[in-house]
């Protein structure tokens, strides 16, 4: 079977896998980074959902935590409600979570010790944690609108990390981890990137208080995110793809 010309993947992290366990010539592959739907997520915050805030319980005082994702173990959701545990009791906070248990995307839900787990830590947190359950992506950045961080604790080999890019055109600052492809898309300057070892819940925990309490590097790192947002543009996207199609053809 003959290979096509190129390859693309969607970062260098997927490149090297992609070498390491088919052996393709190097010269076969290329990096074009996702995008996003850039103009929904970067505007989002000019015109905050007040009403879905309201419908949510949220006080405009209350430092909005957003947690996006299949709510499964490698994703990293225990350890961020453990570290929301140990935050102090008087933080005001309130932790979102959108999304579903298991991994089929909200098509149903699994019953098992993780959800648990999940529901039993979640139980100790009150109403600093509100679960959503499947949101359609079209309306995420409503939740953006009013959110202060965006966390993505993930564990797993992420590819890229759509959920750290959307954040970071809406102007938020994340907090997520080094593993796979994700440095390549935030930077220290728009978030900050924790390493997954024995201390990740504290060191979570301590992330997590910096940016609750410093609103002006909140605002710092957001603005910087907006910045490396441009590179998920989808005009990015297709200007990198026609440019690889005339090279090839």
């Amino acid at each position: 079977m003959s290979l096509p010309g190129r390859i693309v993947c969607v970062s260098n992290f997927i490149k090297r896998v992609i070498i390491e366990n088919t052996g393709i010539n190097e010269d076969k592959l290329v990096v074009i980074k996702n995008p996003i739907d850039f103009e929904s997520f970067s505007d989002c915050r000019i015109n905050p959902d007040t009403h879905l805030r309201n419908k949510l319980g949220i006080t405009k005082d209350e430092v909005v935590i957003l947690f996006v994702g299949r709510i499964v173990e490698n994703k990293g959701i225990k350890y961020l409600l453990q570290a929301m545990l140990q935050l102090e009791a008087n933080f005001p906070v309130k932790l979102i979570v959108i999304g579903s248990f298991g991994s089929n995307f909200g098509l149903s839900e699994k019953n098992d010790g993780f959800k648990n787990d999940i529901l039993s830590l979640a139980k100790e947190l009150g109403e600093k944690v509100i679960f959503t359950g499947f949101v359609n992506n079209l309306q995420l950045p409503a939740y953006h609108s009013f959110a202060h961080i965006v966390t993505m604790p993930s564990w797993v080999d992420e590819s890229a990390g759509k959920v750290a890019m959307e954040a970071l055109a809406s102007g938020l600052p994340v907090i997520t981890t080094t593993a796979g492809g994700i440095p390549e898309y935030i930077t220290q300057e728009a978030g900050i990137l924790l390493d997954r070892d024995d201390q990740f819940v504290e060191n979570l925990k301590k992330s997590l208080e910096t940016l609750i309490n410093d609103a002006d590097k909140r605002l710092q790192m957001g603005n910087m995110g907006k910045k490396l947002a441009f590179e998920f543009h989808p005009n990015r996207f297709y200007n990198d793809y026609i440019n690889l199609v005339n090279k090839t053809s």
